[in-house]
């Protein structure tokens, strides 16, 4: 099995690999080679996987702003003004009012629900990876170690989590799935009339079954880390003056 298709990361591996079988490699060059030829061989999928899961998470943040200017019922230089600021899930929140303020249809709203509950959890792992970068884990196959230990100051809030190309391609399959989704809904919103036909039209995009399932977390506070409660404070009973 070869480590990469690039002949030149490759070249570049076994050269490496030749260099730790010799006899006068100390044990530390043989595991900084181990790091380089894991890293050569699992990158390509890796940052592949990667770039399609933020190209496709782009196309859907994109529609949802488009989306929530046509659930508003405002011009797209109001919206620009009102809801540019907005994040992911500020759009979503503003969306679920708007549902409310318009008291859509139960069928709309279960398909909102549907939206922000996939979203949601996707959503978290683009932030994670791209506020905190990903570094190899050599403790499992074609695995990344996301965490915020860097940008937390007491270990209770330390989160760890394992990211596999599967993983990443399973959020950009559930991500193109969302994206009609958000197109049908909007649709709907337009014209409720053609709403069962627009269903026909984005059937075959509709019909995949959910991919994306939030991997648990790398790594969990242990009790010696939790903080400890002090047990209550007994009071002495007071002493009478004879």
């Amino acid at each position: 099995m070869s480590d990469t298709d690039d002949p030149k990361l490759k070249a570049f591996a076994e050269a490496v690999r030749l260099e730790a079988s010799k006899p006068d490699a100390t044990p530390q060059f043989k595991a900084l080679a181990e790091d380089v030829i894991a890293r050569v061989k699992r990158s390509p999928a890796y940052y592949y996987a990667l770039g399609s899961f933020v190209s496709e998470f782009s196309k859907v943040e994109t529609t949802l702003h488009s989306s929530l200017t046509i659930f508003a019922g405002v011009k797209h230089a109001v919206a620009q003004a009102i809801f540019g600021g907005l994040k992911v899930e500020g759009r979503l929140q503003t969306i679920k009012r708007i549902s409310d303020a318009k008291n859509w249809e139960p069928r709309k709203k279960e398909r909102l629900d549907e939206i922000v509950s996939r979203l949601g959890p996707i959503n978290k792992l683009r932030n994670d990876i791209l506020h905190y970068g990903a570094s190899l884990d050599l403790n499992a196959e074609d695995s990344w170690l996301v965490t915020n230990k860097e940008h937390v100051h007491i270990a209770e809030k330390i989160r760890e989590t394992s990211v596999t190309p599967k993983l990443l391609e399973d959020a950009s399959a559930d991500l193109r799935k969302i994206f009609f989704l958000i197109i049908a809904l909007s649709f709907d919103d337009i014209s409720a009339e053609r709403a069962p036909s627009i269903e026909t039209e984005f059937e075959e995009f509709l019909k995949p079954a959910w991919r994306y399932k939030s991997p648990q977390p790398a790594r969990k506070v242990g009790k010696s880390q939790q903080t400890r409660q002090k047990p209550p404070r007994q009071h002495r009973a007071s002493r009478g003056k004879p």
